[in-house]
């Protein structure tokens, strides 16, 4: 089979293995030997069920003993991948039954592909290039490590290392590595994935380390997961931060709520009977009623009447950064009640008449202080 060289056949054998049990372990199945274990279809079957989270068939042979049973399950099997559009062009179920090493692998990367890589999107692109995409924007901040290929870029282990550090900082030293030491190296990205994430160990360190041209569909395979691990960690921060956020705003919108009605209510119902009071003042005619007036009057001004326009500038302010927020993330605007523009509307009908009244109070003073100084002299001559 084409692109197989002979001396990584036993590398992909172990990972493919390795690759295969992360998954049927779910289902208490392991594989001891790929190219044995599935020739009765009921681990395949099984991998692709767990992979998929469908059947594959209403019914298969459980104990198959005769090659007819065991052909019956693994049609069911390329059935399905058929039905999922699995290009299994040149491997059929009977390569798999006659344990054709190269076809059995083939048919192990054409999962791995079909299930795992393809699967990868990164700013829109897909499978093995979307995967080296993920790499290197993730590495961009690594100068001393360059990402080419899925095969000896990987030898020194820096790339291996690199990606740790980068989204798990504080497990590796990563200034303290050499570059030169790739066993150390790569064995210490493989333990911290397997100890820390449950990254299962897919390659043995010297199938990597040191060597001129590792496998490439083996490392392929294993970065996947790291990419699988890695990039769904940082879509949960950004939905957990995602929630975070939206439940703050909800519950700086609710503060604001309970402020404006609060003070709205309250600085409309004074602005309403300011409004009656006025209406009903009358100007007094005699000066000692008219001192009184303007002292009462200029009390208000001074006691009164600023507590109730810094109510108003708050008011106005609260009411501003509600609908601003509203709009801002996406929220319905709210229905303020009372509507800020009736309040700024009375504010304004009793700023003028309160002037006019001061006014005239003050005029009426001045009038009725100079008449009584006329007649005072009148009087006196």
């Amino acid at each position: 089979m084409a692109g197989y060289n002979e001396e990584w056949i036993d590398v992909q054998k172990n990972t493919f293995t390795r690759w295969a049990n992360t998954y049927l372990s779910r289902k208490r199945m392991t594989i001891e030997d790929l190219y044995e274990d599935l020739k009765d279809g009921i681990r395949l079957i099984s991998l692709l069920q767990i992979i998929c989270h469908e059947k594959v068939c209403r019914k298969f042979n459980k104990k198959p003993r005769m090659r007819i049973q065991k052909m019956e399950n693994l049609n069911f099997a390329f059935a399905f991948m058929q039905k999922k559009n699995v290009n299994v062009t040149n491997i059929g179920s009977s390569d798999i039954l006659d344990g054709n090493n190269k076809l059995v692998l083939g048919l192990m990367w054409t999962l791995i592909k079909a299930f795992q890589v393809a699967e990868i999107d990164v700013e829109g692109v897909s499978g093995k290039d979307g995967l080296l995409l993920w790499v290197n924007r993730s590495l961009a901040d690594y100068p001393t490590v360059q990402v080419k290929n899925f095969s000896c870029s990987w030898v020194d282990g820096m790339a291996f290392c690199a990606l740790i550090h980068r989204y798990a900082p504080t497990l590796i030293d990563f200034n303290s590595l050499n570059p030169k030491d790739s066993q150390t190296n790569v064995k210490l990205a493989f333990d911290i994935a397997r100890e820390k994430f449950r990254i299962p160990q897919l390659l043995e360190v010297e199938n990597v380390a040191g060597q001129a041209k590792p496998d490439e569909k083996s490392i392929t395979t294993y970065v996947s997961l790291l990419f699988k691990e890695f990039a769904s960690g940082v879509q949960k921060k950004k939905a957990v931060t995602t929630i975070s956020k939206a439940l703050n705003i909800a519950q700086r919108h609710q503060e604001l709520a309970i402020e404006f009605n609060k003070n709205a209510s309250g600085l409309l119902e004074w602005l309403q009977q300011q409004t009656e009071r006025l209406q009903t003042l009358s100007q007094p005619r005699h000066i000692p009623d008219i001192k009184e007036a303007l002292a009462r009057h200029l009390d208000y001004k001074k006691n009164e009447k600023p507590p109730r326009e810094a109510q108003f500038v708050a008011v106005e302010g609260c009411a501003g950064r509600w609908v601003a927020s509203c709009k801002n993330n996406g929220r319905a605007v709210p229905n303020l009640n009372p509507p800020i523009e009736k309040l700024q509307a009375l504010k304004a009908q009793l700023d003028e008449p309160e002037t006019a009244f001061e006014l005239k109070l003050r005029q009426n003073l001045e009038s009725y202080q100079k008449t009584e100084i006329f007649l005072t002299k009148v009087i006196a001559t």
